[in-house]
């Protein structure tokens, strides 16, 4: 009887991945071979169940992932604000009166204390705004020629709104993601002490238009959002480029047109004092009022937005 059992269980454990594995790469195959047109080799019942093992796996992925996002109260890196400093010196991770470092030892000392120096910068205003808890995660410290250095993270939160709940049969859902550039058109050019307010309003825009799209699918939460910085003069071009998540039916549209509508006519209610009133207002004196400024990008050449 142990034998039978002890051998059930290494069936399991070994040969049921094995099996998987060997349907998938039947799956790829049948799916590279219809792609290039030639002849199909994979007997239609093998190619049948790799697809089944393959959208499995996807399904039970989407499912975590959903999961994650939609945690009214977890911090994940899964949902996250992107902290990006340039021109960092071991200077700005030192506290007051500590000795300076030699000089070879800056790059440790940054990633040693890379994620606190984004959590102090970052974190203040997403706590004001669209969360109730933040932190640093997924550092990365990167050195530039002139001797400074990049640092990047993912602000994690909690969001401070219910971003919905997720189906018990997750597998009836699927998660569409509608990207935004805010404002909706080219960046906002603010003096350099006015960028901490834009970006807080920048923020509080992005969470009114996960409002009204929650309003319409049922869920909505932040997953990523991004801003670009891009020195000009004696001014700031800023930006913020978006990633809202949604829960939907499986082979529906998110986003109707009435909320599309309603989520365009929000952003430029809510940014509008920043972008100098409307057209019924007298225009803003020049340097007095930050400004919109049609077709620029405000990222950096580098600085992309990337989810999981």
């Amino acid at each position: 009887m142990s034998r039978a059992i002890i051998s059930v269980i290494s069936l399991v454990v070994f040969g049921l991945p094995m099996v998987m594995v060997s349907l998938w790469g039947l799956d790829m195959q049948d799916r590279w071979e219809e792609v290039l047109g030639t002849e199909r080799n994979v007997p239609s019942g093998l190619a049948t169940a790799g697809r089944a093992v393959n959208d499995w796996v996807a399904d039970a992925r989407e499912g975590q992932m959903a999961a994650a996002l939609f945690d009214p109260v977890a911090i994940t890196d899964h949902r996250f604000v992107q902290y990006r400093r340039t021109g960092v010196t071991v200077a700005d991770v030192l506290a007051p009166g500590e000795a300076v470092p030699p000089a070879d030892h800056a790059h440790l000392w940054i990633t040693a204390r890379g994620l606190a120096l984004a959590q102090a910068e970052g974190c203040p205003a997403i706590l004001d705004t669209i969360a109730t808890r933040c932190s640093a995660g997924r550092l990365e410290v990167a050195p530039q020629d002139d001797g400074t250095f990049t640092v990047a993270a993912r602000l994690g939160f909690a969001p401070a709104d219910d971003p919905g709940a997720v189906p018990p049969n997750g597998r009836d859902v699927g998660i569409n993601r509608t990207t935004l550039r805010l404002p909706l058109q080219g960046s906002l050019s603010v003096p350099p002490d006015q960028v901490a307010t834009a970006e807080r309003e920048l923020l509080t825009a992005a969470q009114d238009a996960c409002r009204t799209l929650r309003a319409d699918t049922g869920t909505c939460t932040i997953q990523a959002l991004q801003f670009g910085r891009t020195v000009r003069g004696d001014t700031v071009n800023l930006s913020a480029d978006v990633v809202l998540a949604s829960l939907v039916p499986d082979g529906t549209d998110a986003v109707t047109d009435a909320t599309e509508a309603a989520i365009t006519g929000g952003i430029m209610d809510r940014l509008r004092g920043l972008m100098g009133g409307d057209d019924t207002e007298a225009a803003p004196a020049t340097g007095s009022a930050p400004r919109v400024l049609q077709g620029g990008g405000a990222r950096n050449g580098d600085n992309t937005l990337t989810i999981d």
